[in-house]
């Protein structure tokens, strides 16, 4: 345990990481108040877990001080603000409105949070980002995307060093995150992290099983090239009962991909009318700029050294945007109704 907050909140200013140029080592005070994005998160996190039935301590007779929504909220609070964890001490403090919202007495030290990290289960983080579908009434259309979170980050200097030494860099690792997003709201119903290679396409599975767990009713599902096949459009149909508009990778004689499959074939008819594929295939754009937003706000990469922690924290991320977008669409009301 670290420092107590106190009623007066003494906040003092502290060096933020990440600032550079003209910035360098300028100080930053946050007074938080009540009613701030912080302490309105923290409120709706604790009323959806407990809609949920997931159990406030992992142990009927638990004597720990955090519970674990607290420190679930915790580690949703730390991807929304790129906080690390050797500095969550000194960071978590300025936020006073989230710190009261979710009961919190005492701030937990980094390496509580750390093995918080390691031993939650990550259906955990799955049934907290598939329950905006309860609450939120979906449009017709689901957008499915794959993107890249880096696992590594490096300093132009370190590599300036390594190449003045003859020593080859490392190879960059990426954390891979799959989304299905709702189109009018952008909110995602469904996400999947990897840190092995995996095809776009494998993925898919985990997506569809989540929507037909929550009960999502999706009228069309659009999705890239990389999920081209068959066999995908039937399962969708016969899983989800909607159509697909995925594009067909060409036939490039003895050196490509050709089209067969009768949904395949239809996708090649669907393109000839472009007016009509346009006005389909384009609202693909909107899980791009999805895919910035979550990256610019909770950061590119990943500072975590366990594959598994760096799945979790994908997870994280995806989670911590959801709630940021309920706040900016205005719906937490209506969030916490759904759960109450």
């Amino acid at each position: 345990m670290a420092s107590i907050i106190s009623d007066t909140e003494d906040i003092k200013p502290i060096i933020r990481r990440g600032n550079g140029g003209a910035n360098k080592g300028k100080k930053y005070s946050r007074a938080s108040i009540d009613n701030d994005a912080g302490s309105k998160i923290g409120e709706m996190f604790l009323i959806m877990l407990k809609g949920l039935s997931i159990p406030e301590y992992s142990c009927p007779r638990s004597n720990h001080v955090y519970s674990v929504w607290q420190k679930l909220a915790i580690l949703v609070i730390m991807s929304l603000r790129d906080i690390p964890f050797n500095s969550l001490t000194d960071i978590l403090g300025m936020y006073g409105g989230f710190i009261r919202s979710i009961g919190l007495k005492h701030i937990p030290c980094g390496s509580t949070m750390c093995k918080f990290m390691s031993r939650i289960d990550r259906s955990v983080l799955d049934k907290a980002i598939c329950s905006f579908n309860l609450a939120i009434r979906l449009s017709p259309t689901v957008i499915v995307d794959t993107t890249c979170l880096s696992n590594f980050q490096r300093s132009a200097h370190y590599e300036k060093r390594c190449d003045d030494f003859g020593r080859p860099l490392p190879y960059r690792t990426f954390t891979k995150l799959s989304l299905a997003i709702d189109r009018d709201t952008r909110l995602a119903v469904s996400a999947v992290s990897s840190n092995k290679y995996a095809a776009d396409i494998s993925l898919m599975g985990k997506h569809l099983d989540d929507m037909v767990e929550s009960e999502v009713e999706p009228g069309l599902i659009v999705a890239d090239k990389g999920y081209d096949c068959d066999g995908l459009h039937r399962e969708i149909r016969n899983r989800l009962g909607c159509d697909a508009v995925i594009p067909v990778r060409k036939d490039w004689g003895n050196r490509g991909y050709t089209t067969h499959g009768v949904y395949r074939n239809k996708m090649l008819e669907l393109e000839k009318d472009e007016e009509r594929w346009g006005s389909l295939y384009n609202q693909r754009v909107i899980i791009e700029s999805t895919n910035f937003m979550i990256k610019n706000l909770t950061g590119s990469s990943i500072a975590e050294r366990k594959d598994d922690h760096r799945e979790k924290h994908a997870l994280l991320k995806v989670l911590a945007f959801n709630f940021r977008r309920i706040l900016d669409l205005h719906l937490e009301g209506k969030l916490m109704r759904c759960f109450q």
